[in-house]
């Protein structure tokens, strides 16, 4: 039962929509990959500016989704809680804001620089690059298996570890991701969350 909710539930369409939108991101809204054998500050910018508009459109999107309209209410919520707003933990005293400057200014500058060197170095050849004609069955898998691991990885992070209920193993879980991950930003526990970038 749990599988074939993966694969037809899951998968289909959540996970067509986000691979989707990878393969739009690759072909539409990518610099050549040409242009990218120099660090140049243009192209760079534009990848930059790229993920910032599609992290502001996806998370703002759930924002409003979970947050404005209270879609959800407290179903499947680890916190139940709402965002703070006059808090002295977050920059401006406002939840909300503190996490949209922290998201775009850190998170999406290390997203984008860790995308430029690596887009760079495919330019230069030196990771390996394969192409759809060359290995489609293998390319498809990746994608697949890629996708899946992602949203696990999330899952792991955003509920295992930040839980309540795994006490002590999460919280060392998590200074174990602090310690080897330097993005981070402060909950409203106050205690450090991990931020962690998966380049799809």
């Amino acid at each position: 039962m749990a599988l074939r909710w993966l694969g037809t539930s899951f998968l289909f369409p959540v996970g067509a929509v986000y691979i989707g939108l990878a393969a739009v991101t690759w072909v539409y809204l990518t610099p050549n990959l040409g242009s990218m054998a120099e660090f140049e500050p243009g192209w760079m910018f534009l990848i930059w500016l790229r993920n910032a508009a599609l992290l502001t459109l996806f998370a703002g999107g759930l924002h409003w989704w979970l947050y404005i309209r209270k879609s959800q209410d407290l179903t499947y919520r680890l916190e139940p809680r709402w965002i703070a707003t006059n808090n002295p933990k977050f920059l401006w005293r406002n939840q909300t804001r503190d996490n949209m400057f922290w998201s775009l200014i850190s998170g999406c500058t290390v997203w984008s620089l860790f995308e430029a060197l690596t887009m760079w170095a495919y330019a230069n050849e030196m990771n390996p690059r394969v192409e759809w004609s060359e290995s489609p069955v293998y390319l498809a898998v990746t994608v697949v298996v890629s996708f899946f691991w992602g949203t696990f990885h999330f899952y792991v992070v955003h509920r295992w570890s930040m839980s309540s209920i795994a006490g002590s193993i999460g919280a060392r879980y998590t200074v174990w991701l602090t310690n080897s991950i330097t993005v981070t930003s402060t909950s409203d526990r106050g205690a450090v969350s991990p931020c962690i970038l998966w380049n799809m």
